[in-house]
């Protein structure tokens, strides 16, 4: 159980309570969460979550602690599909020896807690659990082996305000203190020919949510593959600010969604009665509304 608060009479209280009435173990200062290593400097005012010690475990789980280790979690010349299937009942029997089903869901739990890093590379292996083939598994192999070379990789939250001076050193200087940044490819799905879209929140120059995951629809250009994935960045984007009135924190400003799609942009600010977006479900247009009360879009 983690307890916080901006009272430590508060939090007193609380422990207080809670003893009065159940057996606990007051643990002190939180140092590990579900397997997630949090590492506080103090005099720097910046806080580290870490998942190296379940890395390590992983990697000697799967017999990869002594792996080369790799530059990138995935190949860009090598898209997953499902021909590399195992076609014959010899090859399903190979692959049966490999565990990939197991590796899948540790890769999973990393890369949704503090390794946006490799949640692309992920999000591609996990497609394929029903009859993964070598190919398959030789990707799951190179997360692995990334991840060893990347152990002491996680989360930092340092209370900067601006996040992009935070993370690239630029931008501007009245940046609010959240941002969205939103992308797609487009079509790159070689069996179903769907895209994948991600997102990335950032508050106070640290990244506190994000996503890669396929798009349910099939677009027929890159500035709709765009405008889909910039609706669920926007929708998300919705969530966390309430979140954030709830706990206390209201944004007293828009929130800034960083799309680099030139026709997704301009769709956003003009009007939709346009021949190349009429066929788009209206809920989609989800995302023009809010840009006219909570939301901007900048070019990044």
């Amino acid at each position: 159980m983690i307890v916080a608060s901006n009272s430590k009479a508060a939090v007193a209280e609380l422990k207080q309570r809670i003893q009065e009435r159940f057996q606990v173990k007051i643990l002190g200062p939180l140092q590990c969460f579900l397997n997630i290593q949090v590492i506080r400097d103090r005099p720097n005012r910046t806080i580290w979550l870490k998942q190296n010690l379940a890395i390590s475990d992983t990697l000697s789980e799967f017999n990869m602690s002594d792996c080369h280790p790799v530059r990138t979690p995935e190949l860009t010349d090598i898209r997953l599909h499902s021909g590399m299937c195992p076609q014959t009942d010899a090859e399903r029997s190979q692959m049966a020896l490999k565990p990939y089903r197991a590796a899948v869901p540790k890769l999973i739990y990393l890369a949704t807690k503090t390794r946006p890093d490799i949640a692309h590379a992920v999000q591609q292996v996990a497609q394929f659990c029903e009859n993964p083939g070598q190919q398959h598994w030789d990707a799951i192999k190179r997360i692995f082996a990334y991840l060893k070379g990347t152990l002491d990789h996680g989360l930092e939250f340092s209370g900067n305000s601006n996040p992009l001076q935070a993370y690239f050193n630029k931008g501007p200087t009245n940046c609010p203190v959240a941002a969205m940044f939103s992308d797609s490819d487009w079509a790159n799905d070689l069996d179903k020919r769907k895209s994948d879209g991600g997102y990335v929140f950032m508050l106070h120059g640290g990244t506190v949510d994000y996503n890669s995951t396929k798009l349910t629809n099939i677009p027929l250009s890159s500035t709709e593959a765009e405008w889909y994935a910039a609706r669920e960045a926007a929708k998300h984007g919705k969530w966390l600010r309430n979140l954030l009135f709830e706990i206390g924190f209201p944004m007293q400003s828009p929130l800034i969604i960083f799309e680099d799609n030139q026709g997704c942009i301009s769709n956003g600010h003009r009007s939709l009665n346009q021949s190349s977006m009429k066929h788009i479900d209206l809920k989609y247009h989800f995302l023009r509304k809010k840009l006219l009360t909570v939301f901007l879009i900048f070019v990044q």
